[in-house]
């Protein structure tokens, strides 16, 4: 598709979506700030030395706060959006074969905040969004359970809410949703889901402000983990983040929250590699918990993990 007609469909969507666009600029001054204050303590025996030189050179940019085309940025499109257009034709034909027109429309229709690159006019979507929906269709699709039977979500690195923003869309909007990531995704995170997510109530979980709000959006920091108290949740989500943190912190998931014990779980990983050299060891929780190991056939060696 030309980029013209590409353009021009995102520039539609801006207009559709001023209030939200005006919102995004708003917030997206605060973002140092909330980076400061979801500064709690010291993580880095949670996030791997490749994640973090990627949040320090990623914060460096946005220094004086989110940009709106943050996502046209290389090192968040190189870290945090899908781009290989071969997963296209499959993931698309997948969901289309799965999923009934209206409710595919809706699911995949993008936000104009971050000006993603719209691909599709007739579902005005985005690489990105098409991926994350195919990993949530792929998962029902292969457990069989029912989506509003699931009331809590926890998600382990969140980039920066996109899945987040679709599973509230497929699951329900009165479910509780949580984050937990590093301070600045968390930052990012607050301001893209609270300029998207319309009257939806979106929580950066900081000292003094209270716990978990049920029924909301709840971002959590790393550092605040000890200090509050994380449901089990129904379901337990990581796409690759953690098959990429340390395995400090995939030992700490296992045992000390046990998310990997839920009732559900939909993760994502890769082989090891000289970078990250624990990674398998996601799919060594799955297995040993009951779950199914799929591979992706258009990532090499990549896997689902499913529950």
């Amino acid at each position: 598709m030309k980029a013209s007609k590409k353009n021009l469909m995102l520039l539609y969507l801006c207009l559709l979506q001023a209030r939200r666009i005006i919102r995004f600029r708003h917030l997206a001054r605060s973002l140092p700030q909330i980076c400061r204050e979801a500064d709690q303590g010291d993580i880095s025996a949670f996030v791997s030395p490749a994640w973090q030189k990627v949040n320090a050179a990623l914060l460096d940019k946005m220094r004086r706060g989110l940009r709106l085309g943050f996502l046209r940025e290389q090192l968040v499109g190189d870290t945090m959006v899908f781009t290989l257009k071969r997963g296209l034709a499959p993931e698309l034909e997948f969901l289309e074969s799965t999923s009934g027109d209206a409710q595919l429309r809706s699911l995949l229709r993008e936000d104009a905040a971050g000006l993603p690159e719209v691909i599709s006019r007739r579902y005005l979507t985005s690489l990105n969004r098409i991926h994350h929906t195919y990993h949530l269709k792929r998962y029902l699709a292969h457990t069989g359970i029912d989506p509003a039977s699931i009331d809590c979500i926890v998600e382990w690195g969140g980039g920066y809410g996109d899945l987040a923003r679709i599973c509230r869309r497929l699951f329900g909007s009165g479910n509780t949703y949580i984050i937990i990531d590093t301070p600045f995704f968390c930052a990012v995170q607050y301001v893209y889901l609270s300029s998207v997510s319309g009257n939806a109530p979106v929580k950066i979980c900081l000292p003094g402000n209270g716990g978990i709000l049920k029924g909301g959006v709840n971002i959590v920091p790393l550092g605040m983990i000890e200090s509050l108290q994380i449901p089990r949740p129904d379901l337990f989500i990581s796409t690759w983040a953690l098959s990429e943190s340390t395995g400090f912190a995939q030992e700490y998931v296992d045992t000390k929250l046990q998310f990997t014990a839920a009732k559900r779980y939909l993760l994502a990983f890769q082989k090891n590699s000289a970078t990250f050299t624990t990674a398998e060891r996601t799919g060594e929780f799955a297995t040993q918990s009951g779950g199914s190991i799929l591979p992706i056939s258009f990532l090499e060696g990549n896997f689902y993990a499913f529950k």
